[in-house]
């Protein structure tokens, strides 16, 4: 019996020397137990010319005595062999109509800023989200959360449209002018950072209010539902607004939030690294035509097939199936099957292929290749190509024949390098290039609440789509027609600022109050301020008191009096000063003092 099972080890030690694919599992099994788990699994299969050699004391395990299994022939590899050709067979053309690539809103040159950012941004996605904003400020100021007496939850004032859209444009314009605190564009105080501008069109404190309060989804939702439905609704103005070219880039896109979530995700090669990934398709010169936003693993249904990353691309893809047109994307998504799945839907596919992927040819990825070569195989209609460079660079494509083509880079110094790898350059920065026009001038802040990211990153690539279909189709592509002078046009046709006025114009003679915004007086009138004792004399506070109030004239916090935390309220006003500080009878000597240009 002991012989018997030393003659077992040397057989099973021959095989995983043969086919070292079960060298791993033998390993794995213990050893008094292997007889009986090879005939309850039958999974270690014996190849039908493994003939024993003698063993050590001459005698022979003949196969009808062996415990082993009864061999079967392993016909994985060789069919894998065979299923891939060196030859090169007709590549379908699916006849995309050109004619499609075309604008489908009625815009042109003489039309407007503001029309052209309501033909994506329409007035039904404004009057959503002014809704929405108005019964989430209702919601939150009916809240028990205890509250101070200042406090902006304590008294919510409605949202109009027109109110939305300034709101709206100074937000585009913090884009433009950085700064770390964002009342500073509103102090009067802040020398270097107050800017007239955000005063003359909204006071601070409404600022901040319609901040807290904006909302873009119903009170009660969740998670990815707080950002959904305006993202339903942008994409469908996106689609209807322009029809694609022939050529098509889908990757994701990192918006940075390091704030907790649970469908958060961490991209090391992002610049960001954490944050609220997109799934996006758009063209190759970066009109974005569809989004999705990754809101953590969800449950495929048992009758698809489709892996997660293939389920993703054809959901962004679904406009767009029959046509015709072209897909570029990298190796996170490229695999023989989806390739052959779009192929089946009138759409050819180009882009890097991962190394590891099962329905990979075997003999193309372990192919050892000197600099600058190249190998390709066929599988059906699908090529898989392998390029040495300064490493190795696997490519999958269907749209043309895997072969070597002369191409100049941007300091026109001439290389050699595949077709498939060269298209697949010239057309797979679509992304990148929306990405990059959104980032320059970011709206996002720093906010612990996501979907407010979230909008505003949305707000900031319906601008770019904007931007570009205005160049392209209003502005005959011209590039001296820059990004920053579109927004600039944007953003005074949304807070409503007259051409012919000047800065110097927008300093206001009358700080208004901040609890009464109803009741603010607003001078335009540029006023030079003169000598310290020239006409500062005490004047009343103009505007009329609240019905509830009982007193006969508007009073305000003394500015002199609130710099000493002294609580003390006045009915007056310097009336020489530039900002007009109310002030007490009694604080006007020393205030002005302390004013006086040493």
């Amino acid at each position: 019996m002991r012989n018997l099972h030393q003659n077992i080890m040397k057989v099973c030690h021959r095989m995983t020397q043969m086919y070292p694919q079960y060298q791993r599992k033998i390993k794995d099994l213990p050893v008094q137990s292997r007889n009986l788990q090879y005939q309850k699994n039958r999974i270690y299969k014996q190849p039908p010319d493994l003939i024993p050699e003698p063993l050590a004391d001459n005698s022979i395990v003949s196969p009808e005595a062996s415990p082993l299994p009864s061999p079967r022939p392993s016909t994985s590899v060789q069919s894998d062999i065979d299923s891939w050709e060196s030859t090169t067979a007709p590549i379908p053309d699916f006849k995309f109509d050109e004619s499609s690539n075309r604008l489908k809103i009625n815009i042109g040159p003489e039309s407007t800023v503001m029309e052209l950012f309501e033909s994506l941004f329409t007035p039904n996605i404004l009057e959503y989200i002014v809704d929405c904003t108005n019964n989430y400020g209702k919601a939150l100021m009916n809240t028990n959360r205890p509250k101070t007496r200042y406090s902006r939850d304590g008294k919510f004032r409605p949202v109009s449209n027109e109110e939305m859209k300034k709101f709206l444009g100074l937000c585009l314009l913090q884009g433009q002018i950085s700064s770390k605190n964002m009342r500073r564009y509103f102090s009067y105080s802040d020398t270097l950072y107050f800017h007239p501008i955000f005063a003359y069109t909204m006071s601070c404190r409404r600022f901040e209010q319609i901040l807290r309060v904006l909302s873009c989804s119903p009170v009660n939702s969740k998670g990815k539902n707080k950002i959904q439905p305006l993202i339903d609704m942008l994409i469908s103005q996106f689609q209807s607004a322009y029809s694609p070219s022939k050529e098509l880039s889908l990757d994701e896109s990192l918006l940075h939030f390091r704030g907790r979530l649970n469908f958060r995700v961490y991209i090391k090669n992002k610049k960001s690294r954490y944050g609220l990934e997109f799934f996006e398709l758009t063209t190759s010169d970066g009109y974005l035509l569809n989004m999705e936003l990754y809101s953590g693993s969800v449950k495929e249904d048992d009758e698809s097939d489709n892996t997660k990353t293939e389920a993703v691309v054809m959901r962004l893809m679904k406009p767009y199936l029959m046509k015709g047109h072209e897909l570029f994307m990298d190796n996170y998504y490229n695999s023989y099957e989806l390739s052959e799945k779009l192929l089946s839907f009138k759409t050819h596919t180009n882009g890097t292929l991962r190394s590891n992927r099962r329905s990979n040819p075997k003999n193309l990825v372990k192919r050892k290749l000197k600099k600058g070569g190249h190998f390709w195989l066929r599988r059906k209609q699908v090529y898989v190509s392998k390029w040495r460079d300064k490493r190795d660079v696997l490519v999958i494509t269907t749209r043309n024949h895997p072969h070597m083509i002369h191409v100049k880079n941007r300091y026109g110094k001439e290389k050699i390098k595949p077709k498939e790898v060269s298209t697949y350059n010239d057309h797979m920065s679509g992304i990148d290039r929306c990405d990059q026009m959104t980032a320059t001038y970011s709206t996002p802040r720093k906010t612990i609440r996501w979907y407010k990211k979230a909008f505003f990153h949305l707000l900031d690539v319906t601008v770019w789509n904007i931007f570009y279909l205005t160049r392209k189709f209003c502005k005959g592509n011209s590039r001296k027609y820059r990004f920053l002078h579109f927004r600039d046009e944007l953003i005074k046709s949304l807070i409503q600022l007259p051409s012919d006025i000047e800065a110097k114009h927008l300093i206001r003679r009358q700080k208004h109050d901040n609890r009464r915004p109803e009741q603010a007086s607003y001078e335009t009138e540029h006023v030079k301020p003169g000598p310290s004792s020239e006409g500062h004399w005490p004047e009343k506070n103009p505007g009329e008191p609240t019905p509830k109030s009982n007193k006969k004239s508007v009073f305000l916090k003394c500015r002199l009096c609130a710099s000493k935390k002294i609580r003390r309220e006045t009915s007056y006003r310097c009336k020489g000063c530039v900002e007009k500080p109310p002030l007490c009878p009694d604080c006007f000597q020393e205030w002005h003092e302390l004013k006086k240009p040493k």
